[in-house]
């Protein structure tokens, strides 16, 4: 059952009373004060097998609010949960001696917290035995540089499809192997990439190959050589260099021929250029 949508002049939990005895699925938001401070699942705890819960951003969660909830749920073997919340929240020790007591089989979390920490301590608790041998579970963790805010978010479920480069978010780190955070993290689709051609350190150590949206920004483009070793422009297919102060005609019909698949193009208005 998703409960994501708003039920207006409903009871939700009268609503759900009614399918109590077989209720094996839910996704449930909840997006105010009042409905957090009255969150209880206890009346699913011999149904509910699988459990999302999404919080808005306004809502601090706890982790004692939410070992609470899991530790009745006695079918649960899925659980994914995206909130903002205090320290406790991301204590992966905590974590792993509540999932030792429940049937949780697959968890993915998107943690949100209002402060910056040491990454490396952060993801120290999530290498342990458990996680990685026992559970094959892998996180990773950033820093959110518009709110000065810190992110940890269980991979793939949760890996970032949104980026700016550079940015303190890449390279940024994570639990899994390196061949796994590879294929998660370069060899995955990521739909909207934004290159700062300004900021750009090179030699770049990383290459994106699966880039749908490209925006590009700074005061002149690039070598085709350097934004090849940074995104494969092959795979591109929205391209937007309206934020390039200074793009010659000749450039960007080279750029446009190297990027096949483009079938969007943002740019400023110059009556001397001519699509090819």
């Amino acid at each position: 059952m998703d409960v994501s949508s708003p039920l207006k002049n409903t009871d939700v939990y009268s609503l759900i009373q009614e399918w109590q005895c077989f209720l094996t699925h839910l996704y449930l938001v909840i997006d105010n004060n009042s409905q957090y401070s009255t969150f209880n699942l206890d009346r699913f705890s011999h149904c509910l097998t699988h459990l999302t819960l999404h919080f808005y951003r306004g809502i601090q969660v706890s982790f004692a609010c939410l070992e609470r909830c899991l530790i009745k749920l006695f079918q649960l073997t899925n659980f994914t949960c995206q909130a903002n919340g205090s320290w406790d929240l991301i204590d992966g020790k905590q974590w792993e001696q509540l999932l030792l007591k429940t049937r949780i089989i697959r968890f993915n979390f998107k943690f949100k917290l209002n402060f910056t920490w040491e990454i490396p301590s952060i993801l120290e608790p999530f290498r342990s035995s458990f996680w990685l041998e026992q559970r094959h579970w892998y996180v990773g963790c950033y820093q959110d540089e518009s709110d000065t805010s810190t992110i940890i978010y269980s991979i793939p479920r949760f890996r970032i499809r949104t980026l700016k480069y550079p940015s303190v978010e890449f390279s940024h780190m994570t639990t899994a192997p390196s061949n796994i955070e590879k294929r998660f993290l370069y060899s995955s689709r990521i739909n909207y990439f934004s290159c700062n051609m300004n900021k750009l350190i090179t030699p770049v150590g990383c290459r994106f190959n699966q880039v749908k949206s490209l925006t590009l920004s700074g005061s002149s483009l690039l070598s085709l050589n350097i934004l090849s070793s940074i995104v494969d422009l092959q795979q591109i297919q929205y391209l937007d260099v309206a934020d390039i102060h200074l793009l010659l005609p000749d450039e960007l019909e080279n750029l446009i021929a190297h990027t096949p698949r483009v079938t969007r193009l943002s740019m400023k208005f110059d009556p001397l250029f001519i699509i090819p």
